[in-house]
């Protein structure tokens, strides 16, 4: 018996080598740059909303109040105009961004997200924790969003008035608005590339929530009135504003980490 275990110990040994070398090259920023923390490993395997919502949880269990990030709640112009799947058009929606099985099929793996999030972190941020921000696609891939150019990616902070969590519902509104018909993908692209905060005042009210069965809760408050108001009524669309948008693109690839 004790001859028989002995022998599959090199089988063991050889089993565990091929798989580490398996793991590293599916995961070379992981091995290059290794987690600091149980945050980071969750980001890494994990969707980032739903490690942050851990994170939230738990600090909040041991009376640590969330830290918030210090990016503008739109981002740079220049650094991130937007850009849009050209293959992705008007005719072929249903097809395509209104497929229940799109947006998983083109999301980028949890692994890669937590990476080049790290790495435009490093680049953009360097004295903020990478934690403290979603990695965000300006134009979103359910309104056919370029899921990995580099023009379409920005650090969108996790807390304050206008966090990831509000562009996800105005997201969530605009695709469905787009899949019924009622706006369509040029103008819903154009809106939340132009200006997210300003179509979400537009767009997101108790009227359009009601219509497509999404929480009320999403509507804005007094309290959560940003900036300058503009005076519309409860039903109007976006207003469509020209932006930079860009069509095509080579993917983002993520830079190597810094050899110090």
């Amino acid at each position: 018996m004790a001859g028989r275990v002995i022998g599959r110990i090199p089988i063991f040994f050889s089993g565990g080598i091929i798989l580490a070398a398996l793991f590293s090259k599916a995961h070379p920023d992981l091995i290059a740059n290794p987690l600091q923390s149980a945050r980071g490993a969750c980001d890494q395997f994990v969707d980032q909303a739903l490690c942050q919502v851990a994170g939230t949880i738990d600090a909040l269990r041991h009376d640590r109040p969330p830290v918030p990030g210090v990016s503008t709640f739109l981002p740079e112009r220049i650094e991130t105009p937007g850009a849009v799947d050209p293959a992705i058009t008007q005719h072929d929606i249903a097809s395509t961004v209104c497929d229940p099985g799109y947006l998983s099929a083109r999301t980028p793996k949890p692994s890669w997200t937590a990476a080049a999030r790290r790495r435009l972190a490093s680049a953009r941020l360097p004295d903020e924790s990478a934690e403290n921000y979603a990695l965000d696609q300006l134009v979103p891939i359910s309104l056919g969003g370029a899921a990995s150019d580099a023009r379409n990616l920005w650090l969108q902070s996790w807390t304050g008035p206008w966090n990831a969590s509000r562009k996800d519902a105005l997201e969530t509104v605009l695709h469905r608005m787009v899949c019924n018909g009622e706006l369509t993908l040029d103008s819903a692209q154009h809106a939340i590339a132009s200006d997210w905060i300003e179509t979400y005042r537009r767009v997101v009210t108790p009227q359009n929530l009601a219509r497509h069965q999404l929480p009320q809760r999403w509507a804005l408050k007094n309290g959560d009135q940003i900036g300058p108001s503009i005076q519309t009524g409860n039903d109007q669309g976006p207003v469509i504003l020209q932006t930079n948008i860009e069509r095509g693109g080579g993917a983002y690839e993520v830079p190597a980490i810094p050899v110090e």
